[in-house]
């Protein structure tokens, strides 16, 4: 019986700021006996007790801005790497690419860049994508951040959801101020390029029609930006329909929040891919997002979901309308939502991980 093949998975963040690190434990506890998972992070937190808990190794390892305390940082990761041995590298940041990247070149460990982000940093794409044996990109937007020249050692691969607990038998969670009245749902962190303004925007035209309707804010502050919340909120306080506007924050329970809403609105700028999309398709909730980034790759427009173009209020505003109006055309939006939803399964995501890292892993595997 062969050994399973040791691999390092390296995130910077070590606290659930984002879907990446969501998407990172659900790799984690589904991969097969074939491979054995080291999680790498800064220091101890949420994510690798997490991980412990579900029986993976953790070990830490400094991860500092790029200054004075990078040498003395590529020494420990040097001595840890010819230590364990792992035989691929797996890194979920950008600075935890450097690292690993520096690091595994010079013990001849390939490094796998997973990008999550379709923003460029042209500070450290360059030599991300010279350090990288290979790219992974969260979508074909994502991928386009790097250079063309790239291409070769760059491939998309979708995030996985586990859509059998989108699917199950799930109790409904109310929030306790709105008692009543059809729900417009929007889970994002609130950082700026989220739009939270923008959907604030379309709702105030669609209250001042729909009497009966509220705005559900799910999603904690930007820890880098917190201030964006608070002038949100603020904001939010001088609208005629503010008793309809509801910031929960950060929830655990989200799946169970989509059993009681009737339509996400998402207007991200430029979403990398759009974990809560499909979960709110397999949920059978329609869905509104911008037509960019990575819901423009899962949603057919008015098939399985609205697409809209650029940052006019009234044009999201009769967007979500449509939506929301019973009939046909919002039946056949859940349905085929669904079906859509059937493609991101995270069966389907492991397995084509699993086959790149047999790939990437060459003679050693």
């Amino acid at each position: 019986m062969k050994r399973p093949v040791r691999i390092a998975f390296v995130s910077q963040f070590n606290d659930f700021v984002g879907g990446g690190e969501h998407s990172l434990m659900d790799l984690l506890r589904n991969l097969s006996a074939t491979w054995q998972p080291v999680l790498v992070t800064p220091d101890a937190g949420p994510l690798s007790r997490k991980a412990a808990s579900a029986g993976i190794n953790v070990a830490y390892l400094p991860l500092p801005k790029l200054g004075l305390a990078t040498l003395p940082a590529l020494w420990q990761w040097l001595r840890w790497l010819r230590a364990v041995r792992p035989a691929l590298i797996h890194a979920n940041n950008s600075r935890a690419a450097i690292y690993a990247g520096i690091t595994g070149r010079m013990l001849g460990v390939p490094m796998i860049f997973h990008c999550r982000m379709a923003e460029k940093d042209h500070r450290l794409d360059w030599v991300i994508a010279r350090l990288a044996t290979h790219i992974v990109a969260n979508s074909q937007a994502t991928a386009r951040r790097f250079h063309p020249r790239f291409a070769d050692k760059t491939e998309a691969i979708y995030n996985g959801i586990d859509l059998a607990g989108c699917t199950g038998e799930i109790e409904p969670v109310r929030p306790l101020d709105v008692a009543e009245g059809r729900i417009v749902l929007c889970v994002a962190r609130v950082s700026r390029w989220k739009r939270h303004d923008l959907v604030l925007d379309a709702f105030e035209i669609l209250a001042s029609r729909l009497d009966d309707l509220h705005l559900v804010m799910l999603g904690g502050s930007d820890p880098y930006d917190p201030s964006w919340m608070e002038a949100l909120k603020a904001r939010t306080a001088t609208l005629p329909c503010a008793e309809r506007i509801h910031w929960l924050g950060h929830r655990d329970d989200v799946l169970h929040l989509y059993r009681i809403a009737d339509v996400l609105v998402l207007a991200s700028r430029v979403e990398p891919f759009g974990r809560v999309i499909v979960e709110a398709m397999a949920s059978g909730v329609p869905v509104v997002a911008a037509n960019a980034g990575g819901p423009a790759e899962i949603i057919q427009h008015g098939v399985s979901g609205m697409l809209v173009e650029g940052d006019a209020p009234e044009a999201w505003a009769d967007a979500l309308r449509m939506v929301l109006a019973k009939g046909g055309f919002r039946d056949g939006l859940i349905a085929n939502g669904r079906r859509r939803a059937g493609d991101f399964s995270l069966q389907r995501h492991v397995q084509a991980m699993q086959d790149m890292f047999a790939r990437q892993g060459g003679g050693r595997l």
